[in-house]
């Protein structure tokens, strides 16, 4: 699976604007369960220092404790706290230390193991709402099968802007989803998928999709 600076920063910036999170962070995992080859956002870096020292004992997400699960999204406020409220309890409070309200981890697999992760935080007071969830679990395909690839933006011939585009409309995002997600104008929109229809060689979404898929 590759890491390169490019590819994951376009999947966190991807998965951050989908499920209107405040921060994000990529991590691999090797072969023992060992969390590596961090990427993270600026305001993330104290929380991921006190993580490295202690908190990784302590965290529900941790690959070792997911080692046989096919667990794919998970979130903090509403999968480890309210169902198992002790063991959550000293995460959830460290997290809170760092101005950290909720989280929601996206797991991502190669041979049957978990080979990297995607950790989205939300600010002190806020919690992933259901349609994050639901958006962070539509999404998962995408943002797995375009990891172990890692897809330069000019693949296709498509620009930065155009892959966000058709990352959104992977996860079943309308044009006025996606408008409002990237901030920019329908008519905008319109143009982006027209372009990409045209560089596809596809005639409708639903090819889109396909055409992805298959890489």
């Amino acid at each position: 699976m590759s890491s390169t600076p490019h590819a994951v920063a376009a999947a966190m910036h991807f998965a951050k604007t989908l499920l209107h999170a405040g921060g994000c962070a990529f991590y691999r995992v090797d072969a023992d369960c060992n969390l590596h080859d961090f990427h993270m956002d600026e305001d993330l870096r104290g929380f991921h220092r006190d993580y490295v020292r202690r908190l990784h004992a302590v965290d529900p997400f941790h690959a070792r404790r997911l080692r046989d699960s096919d667990l794919t999204v998970s979130c903090l406020s509403t999968d480890v706290v309210r169902p198992r409220a002790r063991e959550g309890a000293a995460y959830a409070a460290a997290c809170a230390a760092h101005g950290i309200g909720d989280i929601v981890e996206l797991f991502f697999r190669r041979e049957g193991r978990i080979a990297a992760g995607l950790c989205l935080t939300w600010p002190a007071g806020r919690s992933a709402r259901a349609g994050d969830l639901a958006a962070a679990r539509a999404a998962h395909g995408y943002i797995e099968f375009n990891l172990p690839a890692a897809p330069a933006p000019e693949e296709h011939g498509l620009t930065a802007r155009e892959q966000e585009v058709v990352g959104l409309i992977c996860a079943g995002r309308t044009n006025r989803d996606i408008a409002d997600a990237l901030a920019i104008s329908l008519a905008t929109v319109k143009t982006h998928v027209i372009h990409i229809f045209e560089k596809l060689g596809v005639e409708n979404r639903a090819s889109v999709v396909a055409r992805m898929a298959r890489g």
